[in-house]
C-alpha cells in the first residue's frame, strides 16, 4: 500500500498512543443522517497526537468526509478522534484502509471494535465488518428496526402478554388472550425509546391503570401529557399513542 505521510507526521510518531480499540456508529454524525453516514471512533493518549491524526486522517482518502478530535480528554485521561464516512457497499474496505493508514503512524496494531453501545468486541477484519456494520442507508434502518422490535418483547417477556408483533413503521401491538372463545385485549402504542427510569410519584389516570392491569403487577404506566411511560423494574419504555381496548 502507498503511504499518505507527509513532513508533518513521520512513521512511529504515533507509536503506543492510538487505542487498539475503536468504536463504530457510537457517535451521531456531523454531516447527514446516521443511516447515510458511518462514525468511528479512536481514543489518543495525548491532545496533540489527537489534533495531529484527526489531521492526518481528513487529508489521507477523499472518501473520508470528515475528521476532529476533542479539545479535552475523557475520564480516562483520553482524547477522541471521530471519523466520518458514507455509508457504501465499500464502507468495510474503506474502513479496513484507514487502520493501515493509521498503521503508518503507530505500527502494527491488533485492533478491534465495538458496534454503537454494544459491550461485545469483535475483530475488526473485512469479514466481522461486513457482517456487523450496515452498508447502505436501508441496512441501518433495517437493523435499527429489528433492535426496536427485540428490545419491545425483551421488555414485555415477563408480563401477561401472549403475543407481541411490530410493524415496519413501529406501531406496536400487544395482545393479551381472556378466553378460548376468542375475546382478548390489546394494547397499542408507537416506540419513542427504553431507558434505564424508575416510575415517580405521579397519579394514573384511567388508561394508565387500565394497562397496567393488563400487564401485570411488574408494570406501572405513567401519562406524562404527550407521551405514557412504562416502566418495568429500572427500565422505561416511553410511547406514544398509547390505547387499550378488547377486540
Amino acid at each position: 500500500m502507498t503511504s499518505l505521510l507527509n513532513e508533518n507526521l513521520e512513521r512511529g510518531d504515533l507509536e503506543d498512543l492510538v487505542d487498539s480499540l475503536f468504536f463504530v456508529d457510537r457517535h451521531v454524525s456531523k454531516l447527514g443522517t446516521d443511516a447515510e453516514v458511518a462514525t468511528l471512533t479512536f481514543n489518543v493518549g495525548a491532545k496533540q497526537a489527537a489534533q495531529d491524526l484527526a489531521d492526518y486522517l481528513e487529508k489521507s482518502y477523499d472518501w473520508v468526509l470528515d475528521s476532529d478530535a476533542t479539545p479535552g480528554p475523557d475520564q480516562f485521561q483520553k482524547f477522541a478522534v471521530f471519523v466520518e464516512i458514507n455509508r457504501t457497499p465499500k464502507l468495510a474496505k474503506y474502513i479496513t484502509k484507514l487502520l493501515e493508514e493509521i498503521e503508518n503512524l503507530t505500527g502494527k496494531q491488533e485492533w478491534k471494535f465495538k458496534y454503537k453501545k454494544d459491550m461485545q468486541t469483535h475483530n475488526a477484519d473485512v469479514k466481522t465488518l461486513l457482517s456487523m456494520i450496515p452498508k447502505t442507508k436501508k441496512e441501518y434502518v433495517e437493523m435499527l428496526r429489528s433492535k426496536a422490535a427485540q428490545g419491545v418483547k425483551d421488555f414485555f417477556a415477563d408480563s401477561n402478554i401472549h403475543s407481541i408483533s411490530v410493524s415496519e413503521s413501529g406501531d406496536v401491538k400487544l395482545t393479551k388472550r381472556l378466553s378460548n372463545w376468542g375475546t382478548a385485549e390489546e394494547i397499542g402504542f408507537k416506540m419513542v425509546g427504553i431507558t434505564e427510569s424508575r416510575p415517580s410519584n405521579i397519579f394514573p389516570d384511567q388508561l394508565s391503570r387500565a394497562v397496567t392491569g393488563m400487564l401485570g403487577r411488574n408494570f406501572v404506566v405513567e401519562n406524562q401529557g404527550d407521551k405514557f411511560i412504562i416502566y418495568n423494574g429500572e427500565t422505561a419504555l416511553e410511547v406514544k399513542d398509547l390505547y387499550a381496548e378488547k377486540i
